[in-house]
């Protein structure tokens, strides 16, 4: 019983957590990266195989399948709530939203967040090529599906 108690308060966290981590992500800067960068994986696998360039239009719905935000939100969120309480989480987006203030770094809460950013950005990496693992064989099936056509 206490297990299933341990359970649904981890649940409810998660599920509270949620919509703070996604704004964080959103006034961090992490949303307006990905925007930036749309249209660049197509790039990256192409120039990596020249002959996907006959199936541009294969690859480019891959990437906005697979690269939309809302997949890579989610992907992203637990490298903050794994880390950050939801007080936490406010904190760190009223820090952002105010501009980054310096005297931010001063609090517990911004020395957190200084003392992990350097494991914060080495998970960014590692997710980019988890995430990259974990998504390119459907590239694989759907230039499988267009040759069936």
């Amino acid at each position: 019983m206490k297990l299933l108690y341990l359970i649904l308060t981890l649940c409810s966290f998660c599920v509270l957590a949620e919509p703070a981590t996604n704004e964080l992500l959103e006034v961090n800067g992490a949303r307006e990266y990905f925007a930036k960068h749309q249209g660049l994986m197509t790039e990256v696998m192409i120039s990596k195989t020249p002959e996907l360039s006959q199936h541009r239009a294969v690859v480019e719905a891959w990437e906005n399948k697979y690269f939309a935000w809302s997949k890579l939100r989610e992907s992203l969120a637990p490298i903050y709530s794994e880390r950050f309480t939801e007080n936490e989480t406010t904190e760190l987006i009223n820090f952002f939203k105010a501009g980054r203030p310096e005297d931010f770094l001063k609090t517990p809460t911004g020395r957190k967040y200084q003392a992990l950013l350097p494991e914060i950005n080495a998970d960014y990496t590692k997710f980019g090529y988890e995430y990259m693992q974990k998504v390119s064989p459907f590239l694989d099936d759907m230039l499988q599906r267009e040759k069936q056509l």
